[in-house]
């Protein structure tokens, strides 16, 4: 096999292998963690909330992004739909993009297993004794996991160049800040004064100020 042929078999291959895994390992880890705990550690919220309409989006969106990116690897016309953008739509770019999201796949890996028990996706049931983690990842900033799934979904635009992806960016993006905020607030809720504490001392993310 020729470089270009791998690099081919990368860029067409690489996103369908990776949403697929990353489908398999969340599943997983839900229900296991899930048979641990005696209780889901995903915060679906009641209808008609804010947290339940995220949820939906976000559902929506891995499931449409895993279709896509399986699709296109047994189908590559589907390129053509997906409106690619020229200037990026170049296999170097699209190579690299696919290795900014095993990069972030490594990362979302360690710092689940950083986490252990404590992982929860979406805002936990009032009754669960969420502890407020403060060393190990969240030493440095308050969201390394949402971190790492920006940079994931910034990869998925260089792997994917397209109209399509770009959506998925910034839907994501504003879903996930949603989130976020949601989860600071119910933070606060659960921690008060210690809370207030650790946030004044920690970024948010990589690139923000402290508080």
């Amino acid at each position: 096999m020729s470089p270009a042929d791998a690099v081919e078999l990368v860029t067409r291959w690489g996103p369908a292998a990776f949403f697929t895994f990353v489908a398999v390992f969340y599943t997983t880890r839900v229900i296991r963690l899930g048979r641990k705990l005696g209780r889901s550690p995903v915060g679906y919220g009641r209808p008609g909330t804010e947290q339940h309409r995220l949820y939906l989006t976000f559902r929506v969106f891995r499931v449409l992004i895993w279709g896509v990116s399986v699709a296109r690897a047994f189908w590559p016309p589907l390129d053509a739909f997906l409106v690619p953008i020229p200037p990026l739509a170049r296999p170097p770019v699209m190579l690299a993009g696919n290795l900014v999201m095993v990069a972030a796949l490594v990362l979302i890996i360690g710092l689940h297993r950083g986490m252990g028990d404590s992982w929860r996706s979406g805002l936990a049931d009032p009754d669960d004794p969420i502890p407020l983690l403060t060393e190990g990842p969240y030493r440095r900033w308050r969201h390394p996991i949402a971190a790492a799934i920006l940079l994931g979904q910034v990869g998925l635009v260089l792997a994917i160049p397209s109209l399509f992806t770009l959506v998925c960016l910034i839907v994501g993006v504003t879903t996930l800040l949603r989130q976020v905020r949601l989860e600071d607030e119910d933070m606060a809720r659960r921690h008060g004064a210690s809370w207030q504490a650790y946030r004044a001392e920690r970024r948010a993310w990589p690139w923000s100020p402290p508080g």
